[in-house]
């Protein structure tokens, strides 16, 4: 009898289990994976066809980087390399290396302070400067780009050396070593900053020729993935167009690297005569530089442009900017002004492309205060540039640039896009 008992109870046991793998099997029948395909050079906007040959999957401004480093070694021009990668500073003279050093600090990633890689020049040098920052001192201070210097080993007032940790953005030498640099420093030589986030490369999210393309009917537009540097849709990315709100971006971009956003100034009438129709930013008003971010992102503010350009002077934010356009490899965009107000201000939405990538690897925190920025133009037309980050599954998102140029009827063509971004790609 013990025997008929366990020959059934290992029956029943075995159809359990024959039935939960049957339902199992078809389950999996059921299951359709994500099938990706990796982001050919041709529809990128990070990557070349010769920088994926000679580099693979790299942060685009290597390229901008070691193409103006080999260039300058071919001319035999003197300059100065930082690899902040290798946390090493490299003189140049005549294209060829003449002295490397150790860089003891650097900015720490993901904060304001984060040290900004690019293409730049040598611009004051001041034997003792002053760090507002920190309140020290930084001995044989070379200065590349806005707040960033190369100097040595920052001390207080009464002598004491700060303690070792990331610094402010700038690039920490000992200063023995930094007396060399200062020495061989020359206003306008050039100064390369290359840093690496290493990552593996993403995967496309879906074949071109199983993409329906909605209908836009905006001169130029683009959606393309800041993550994988995919290039979704296009229309026209690389022509000229009116820079609009792109400028409030590089705006936003160029005072978090120049300005000390802690900083506070007094906004007075005569700041924004040519704006005061706006009526945002209150006269009188005490303002830190951070906090004219949000309405000159979100609001797109020419009020709050002409106020944070006083930090400085408007004409200063005006060169800084392109400054910083070239140092990024934005070679197709020139600003005129910090409100858009000028015609002569045009970019492409490639380059605008480009900039968002870069903020959002470099300076995050923007987009922390606002992902989309529009712009009315003439003709009842209208510029956006938006950012989403949109959700493909579980722990599995995706940074989205759209932007839109033009149109007269955007809001509406936006919403075409993200339905078309969700029917096609499951990005929600």
């Amino acid at each position: 009898m013990i025997y008929k008992i366990i020959s059934i109870f290992f029956i029943l046991v075995f159809l359990a289990v024959s039935a939960a793998a049957f339902s199992f099997w078809l389950e999996i029948q059921k299951f359709e994976p994500d099938v990706y395909y990796y982001v050919p050079a041709e529809r990128s906007f990070i990557y070349s066809p010769e920088e994926i040959a000679e580099f693979g999957f790299e942060e685009y401004i290597k390229e901008r980087i070691t193409v103006e480093k080999a260039r300058l070694i071919e001319r035999k021009k003197n300059f100065i390399y930082l690899d902040l990668k290798k946390m090493e500073l490299t003189l140049y003279k005549e294209g060829e290396k003449l002295e490397k050093f150790f860089i003891l600090g650097k900015g720490k990633q993901g904060t304001w302070w984060e040290t900004a890689p690019g293409v730049y020049f040598v611009g004051d040098k001041v034997a003792n400067h002053f760090s507002s920052f920190y309140r020290v001192w930084m001995p044989y201070g070379v200065q590349f780009y806005g707040n960033f210097f190369i100097h040595g080993w920052p001390y207080y007032s009464g002598g004491k050396p700060l303690p070792p940790g990331p610094s402010g953005g700038c690039a920490r030498l000992s200063t023995p070593d930094a007396a060399v640099v200062f020495a061989f420093a020359e206003r306008g030589m050039p100064v390369l900053v290359f840093e690496e986030k290493t990552a593996s490369p993403l995967p496309a999210l879906l074949a071109l020729d199983r993409i329906k393309i909605p209908e836009i009917n905006a001169p130029a537009s683009i959606v393309a993935d800041l993550d994988s540097g995919e290039i979704l849709l296009s229309r026209e990315i690389k022509s000229d167009i009116f820079a609009g709100p792109a400028i409030f971006g590089m705006m936003a971009l160029t005072a978090s690297e120049v300005v000390n956003l802690e900083k506070r100034t007094i906004a007075r009438d005569w700041m924004f005569a040519e704006a005061k129709e706006e009526k945002i930013i209150i006269p009188g008003r005490n303002y830190k530089a951070y906090e004219l971010l949000s309405p000159l992102l979100s609001r797109s503010s020419k009020q709050a442009a002409l106020v944070l350009s006083r930090f400085y002077t408007p004409e200063f934010f005006v060169a800084a900017m392109n400054v910083k356009a070239k140092a990024i490899g934005m070679n197709n965009t020139v600003f005129e002004d910090v409100t858009g107000s000028s015609k002569e201000n045009t970019t492409t939405l490639y380059d605008t492309a480009r900039m968002m990538r870069y903020i959002k690897e470099y300076r995050g925190f923007i987009f922390e205060i606002s992902r989309e920025i529009k712009f009315s133009g003439e003709n009842e037309t209208e510029t956006i540039l938006t950012v989403l980050k949109m959700k493909k599954s579980d722990n599995f998102y995706r940074n989205i640039f759209i932007g839109i140029a033009d149109s007269e009827n955007a809001r509406e063509e936006l919403e075409n896009i993200l339905f078309w971004l969700g029917d096609n790609f499951g990005l929600n």
